[in-house]
C-alpha cells in the first residue's frame, strides 16, 4: 500500500522569482518529509482505533520514503504479513477465544490460546484431521491431538487499504500539509 501526495509545484515555481523559488524549492521537500512522518503516525493511531492493533505493531509495517534532493515526493509504505490473532487483544473464555476486530469483539469457538516449545505464543485451531495420539514427555504420558494451525488477523497493508481509513488520511492530509508547509516556509525565509 503505498499513499501519494501530488501537487502543482513546478507551476508554482515558474510564477516566482528565483529568491523565492529558492525558498520554496527547500520549504516543499522539507514540508513533504514532515507531512509523511505524520501520516505514519496518524495512520498507525488511525488503524489502532478501527482494528484494535497496538500502534508499535502497526508502526513496524509502515516506512516512510523521503523526498529526495531535488524531488517533490515522498511516500508512506506499508509492508508485512497477516498478524498472528494473539495481537488482536486475544483472551482465551469458555467457548474458545475471543479477539477485538472492527468490528467489536468476536469470539472464535473451539480457539485455544497455547505457547509453543520455542516460546511462541498464538491462538491455534486443531486441524480436523487430527487423532488423539499418546505421547511421552520428559517421561510422562500425555495424549495430544495434532495438528494445529494458528490464526492470523488482516495485515497492516489490508487495514491500511480499509475505506475508512484512507478516507480519514486524506482528510489530515488535506488539512495538516497547508500549515506545515507555511510552518517550513518561514523557516527558510
Amino acid at each position: 500500500m503505498k499513499i501519494s501526495v501530488t501537487s502543482n509545484i513546478s507551476e508554482v515555481l515558474a510564477a516566482m522569482d528565483r529568491y523565492q523559488r529558492d525558498v520554496v524549492a527547500r520549504a516543499v521537500p522539507a514540508a513533504l518529509d514532515k507531512m509523511a512522518d505524520q501520516a505514519k503516525t496518524y495512520t498507525a493511531r488511525n488503524i489502532n482505533k478501527v482494528y484494535k492493533l497496538k500502534v508499535t505493531t502497526v508502526k513496524e509495517c509502515i516506512t516512510v520514503a523521503h523526498t529526495k534532493p531535488g524531488g517533490f515526493t515522498s511516500s508512506v509504505i506499508a509492508k508485512g504479513k497477516p498478524i498472528a490473532l494473539i495481537k488482536y487483544g486475544a483472551r482465551q473464555t469458555l467457548k474458545g477465544v475471543s479477539v477485538e476486530l472492527n468490528n467489536g469483539r468476536k469470539t472464535i469457538a473451539g480457539a485455544f490460546i497455547a505457547t509453543m516449545p520455542n516460546g511462541h505464543k498464538g491462538v491455534f485451531v486443531r486441524d480436523g484431521r487430527g487423532k488423539h495420539v499418546k505421547v511421552l514427555r520428559n517421561g510422562k504420558a500425555s495424549w495430544t491431538q495434532l495438528p494445529i494451525k494458528e490464526l492470523f488477523g488482516p495485515s497492516v497493508p489490508s487495514s491500511m487499504a480499509n475505506a475508512a481509513v484512507q478516507a480519514e488520511l486524506q482528510r489530515f492530509i488535506k488539512v495538516k500539509f497547508s500549515v506545515i508547509l507555511r510552518q517550513q516556509i518561514k523557516r527558510f525565509l
